[in-house]
């Protein structure tokens, strides 16, 4: 709904994210390694969003959760 919407009101800007997090029932080496190392990292090799030039109205993020 909120992409038609979007489309509607002019050029729309789908912005894609992924995200990991551990399974519950990880041991703990595995929680620490995928939910701080790989979120650390995620966070600081990837550019920021704000480097775009695409106005706020007009940008629609969507995301998927991965539970390994």
């Amino acid at each position: 709904m909120e992409l038609t919407e979007a489309r509607e009101g002019g050029v729309a800007y789908i912005m894609g994210n992924a995200y990991m997090r551990a399974k519950h029932g990880s041991g703990l080496v595995k929680r620490v390694a995928i939910n701080v190392e790989y979120e650390f990292l995620r966070r600081n090799t990837r550019g920021p969003r704000t480097a775009l030039t695409s106005p706020h109205a007009s940008t629609l993020e969507v995301g998927m959760i991965y539970h390994v």
